[in-house]
């Protein structure tokens, strides 16, 4: 679970020992930081699906995902959950 602080209006987020700093929400700190470590990830969709790939860009209601040689826009009101990948689920 990831640490959070508040120190003067900026968030800051502890995520697998790295410590993220942002103005704005632990989502877009989150997003931000698996965006930036290029990390794959694993997004769980509100119909049972899942999508893998890398963040390549987010905004306040979508994320664009690189999966293969495609990029999908998934709306976050879709999103269950989102997290790293295991290292074998590579896409």
């Amino acid at each position: 679970m990831p640490h959070l602080a508040y120190p003067r209006g900026e968030l800051t987020v502890s995520i697998g020992g790295y410590v993220v700093s942002a103005k704005g929400s632990v989502q877009d700190a989150y997003l931000k930081k698996m965006t930036d470590d290029q990390t794959v990830v694993r997004i769980n969709l509100t119909n049972g699906k899942e999508v893998r790939g890398k963040i390549k860009q987010f905004d306040a209601f979508t994320v664009v995902v690189a999966v293969k040689n495609l990029e999908v826009l998934v709306y976050k009101s879709a999103i269950a959950a989102i997290g790293p990948a295991a290292a074998n689920d590579a896409p």
